[in-house]
């Protein structure tokens, strides 16, 4: 759900409707958001209805988080509050099975510079018929959470960033939560390629944990030349809302100082559905695969997932 293709920031390149039209289907052409310059963030859809519609588009952007939920988004407000979709006539009305995009890109200048190992993610809203959508600000769980992101199309995310890496090292900082009014067993993934000779610390210092947390591992080849690494925490509960939320930090090393490998590396959020699995829970939850060791058989879990990142990391230069 955190990587829309429809998303599109270029920077101060312009896109028109035949090339959103001839790419609906890849490659992705968004590009990092630059600071000191406005960047143009265009945001494509599809009419999937049986008939003409119509929509607009506003743009939201919020510190990246496994748990974003749209009380942590702040809108933008350039050119407008939102953007009308046309085809490519410049028709507003969407005949159906049409992609449509933004009648004028949305201007991005000056964000607020995130801290050290983290980034920002966008976040589109299609308005249908031009009505804003309604959009709500708690939910009584995480799964409350997952099902409203399931169920509401109209939403999409752009959770992806391009860092370099540093020596033989990549650092990132997470931010997570709890949506639940009770604690709740959470499990973090990483998997990469080529990560077989780097190993890992996570570490989370909150004063809500009952002690300071810290897991460290290296990882395991899933398939191909995928690896993978997992560890699993207890969460408090009611842990929500951007200033609320706690920090994990990772720190993956390659071994013998060698520079850190190319990899696109996404980190996943998961929730261990609570012993009782009430009805919405069962709804959501999925059945996701980890291998725990080398030597070890994937094996198959149900779990919520409630939020991701990814990462394209260029290879390091020795340090």
């Amino acid at each position: 759900m955190c990587f829309s293709p429809d998303i599109i920031p270029l920077g101060t390149q312009n896109l028109n409707w035949t090339q959103a039209n001839n790419t609906y289907g890849g490659p992705d052409l968004g590009q990092n958001v630059v600071g000191g310059q406005v960047n143009n963030i265009y945001v494509r859809a599809k009419n999937l209805n049986a008939g003409v519609a119509s929509a607009s588009v506003s743009l939201y952007y919020s510190l990246s988080s496994l748990l974003l939920t749209p009380s942590s988004w702040t809108q933008l407000m350039l050119p407008g509050t939102s953007v009308n979709l046309v085809d490519g006539q410049n028709n507003t009305n969407i005949a159906a099975q049409t992609v449509a995009l933004v009648q004028a890109p949305l201007l991005v200048s000056a964000l607020p510079v995130p801290p050290p190992g983290q980034h920002y993610c966008l976040i589109a809203v299609a308005n249908n018929n031009n009505v804003p959508a309604t959009l709500p600000q708690s939910f009584p769980s995480n799964a409350a959470f997952c099902q409203w992101v399931r169920m509401n199309p109209f939403v999409a995310w752009r959770n992806i960033t391009y860092v370099p890496s540093v020596g033989n090292t990549f650092t990132n900082i997470q931010l997570f939560g709890n949506e639940n009014s009770a604690p709740a067993t959470c499990i973090f993934t990483i998997t990469g390629q080529n990560l077989g000779t780097v190993s890992y610390l996570a570490q989370c210092n909150d004063s809500r944990l009952s002690n300071p947390f810290s897991a460290q591992g290296t990882f395991v080849l899933q398939t191909g030349t995928t690896y993978t690494a997992s560890f699993a925490i207890v969460v408090p509960a009611n842990i929500s809302g951007l200033n609320n939320m706690m920090a994990m930090s990772f720190t993956l090393t390659n071994a013998n100082s060698q520079p850190f490998p190319a990899s696109d590396i996404v980190i996943v959020y998961y929730q261990v559905p609570s012993q009782e699995l009430d009805e919405l829970e069962a709804l959501v939850q999925q059945p996701f695969q980890f291998r725990l060791h080398e030597e070890a058989e994937l094996e198959t879990q149900m779990l919520i997932q409630i939020g991701s990142n990814s990462y394209i990391v260029n290879s390091g230069s020795q340090a």
